[in-house]
This record gives C-alpha cells, structure tokens and sequence, in this order.
C-alpha cells in the first residue's frame, strides 16, 4: 500500500466534517462512538502521564482530532503528518493556541527544526505503526531520541499485533478476502507487528518498553496493543 497516496486521497472521500471517518475511525464503515474516542483518549493521557509542563510531539497527527485533546493537559503541542488534507482539517478546526501542525513525514523526523520552545518530553504514535515497515522503526526511535530531552516517554498506540492477526480475520470470507487484498497491494491494515520485535528493537537502542493491552470496552482491544517506550 502507499500510505502516503492513500492518505492524500481518502480524507476527501467523505464529507469536510466526518472527522473519525477522515482518519479511519470506523468500525463497518461507520464512525466510533464517543464513548469509544473518549477511552482512546483517556487511555493516551493515562499512559502519556500527561501534565500541564509537558511538551508532546505527535507524530501521524491526522486532523488533529485526538491532539487537540491532548492538548488540554499540555504546555505545548506539536503534531506532524504528512497528509495535507488531514493538516488542513487540523489547523482550520482542531488547533487551540498552544498547538503547531507540521506537513512531514515520519521518517524526515531528523530534519525538523526546533519547532517547539523547549524539548519533546512527550512522544506519541497512535495508529500510526502499521503504515511503516519493520525497517524503519530503529530509524523512527532514532530520530525521536534526537529531538527529545532526558526521562522522555514515548507511547506508540493500536498497533496490530501479529499474534492475534487472526482474532480480527476471524471467518473465512474475512481471510480469503485480506489475503486477496494482500496479493494485489490493497491491504488496508498494514504491516502487523511482533511484540518481541518490537522488544528487540528497543533493547538495541538501550531502551525499555511496557506493553498494554488495550481496555475490553475498546473496539480494537482484541487485536492490537500499546507499549510504552522510555
């Protein structure tokens, strides 16, 4: 799949205001409930421990939608993304005064300039892993810890997890038709990850990393995790 194509497209395939669609919140096409965004959220500031002196650097930022939220418990706020449909959507409707939006892509994370007024103390991915390769996390969580300061706490959230690829490819017809979608490009999910990878990978960088599962009210909780990165 090329993500980026994909999500310089899709966000225009529904209507201006539609912000769960735009960033592909749905479940059976249709957008998460409130409740279902508020447990996202809340879930994000409780492991992000977020506090009003914390300066966040959100990455896959989309339309903002969760930022502006997190927002509310931070100094500063700087999200990047490299949709340009969805940073439209986020500086027109969901960036309060202490927030900047950024057109990047992850992986020119080393060419940021020093946007914010101090150091990142606070980094979150959130459904944003599966559009990378497994190649590119070591480069990611390099370029992260250069932009950081001391004692960071990195949270990558909703992640597929490989071991429990097919709780969510639970009948026949859903494996038959991934596997097609897989052959011809148009997998939508994306790369599914190992947590041991993941584990190996932080270990070569000197990092520790804590696993979550995610809560059972959760849609996503039967087939994706966060862990915790510091």
């Amino acid at each position: 799949m090329d993500w980026e194509k994909y999500w310089a497209t899709h966000p225009k395939t529904v209507g201006r205001m539609e912000y769960l669609k735009q960033v592909g919140r749905t479940v059976k096409g249709q957008s998460i409930s409130d409740l279902q965004f508020q447990l996202i959220v809340s879930h994000i500031c409780y492991h992000l421990d977020l506090h009003k002196d914390d300066v966040l650097l959100d990455l896959g930022c989309g339309n903002g939608l969760i930022t502006k939220e997190l927002a509310k418990d931070c100094k500063e706020v700087v999200g990047l993304d490299f949709s340009q449909p969805l940073l439209e959507v986020a500086n027109q409707d969901h960036r309060p005064g202490n927030v900047i939006y950024r057109h990047m892509n992850i992986l020119d994370l080393d060419k940021i300039s020093q946007v914010a007024k101090d150091p990142f103390n606070k980094v979150l991915m959130y459904g944003v892993l599966h559009n990378l390769r497994k190649r590119d996390l070591v480069t990611v969580l390099r370029n992260i810890l250069r932009v950081c300061s001391e004692g960071r706490v990195i949270l990558i959230g909703n992640v597929p997890d490989r071991g429990r690829k097919w709780k969510f490819y639970n009948t026949l017809k859903r494996r038959l038709a991934h596997l097609v979608r897989k052959v011809s490009g148009r997998e939508t999910i994306g790369t599914w990850w190992d947590k041991e990878f993941v584990r190996r990978v932080c270990k070569q960088l000197n990092l520790q990393c804590e696993f979550h599962e995610q809560s059972k009210e959760l849609h996503t909780s039967h087939y994706r995790f966060d862990v915790t990165i510091f």
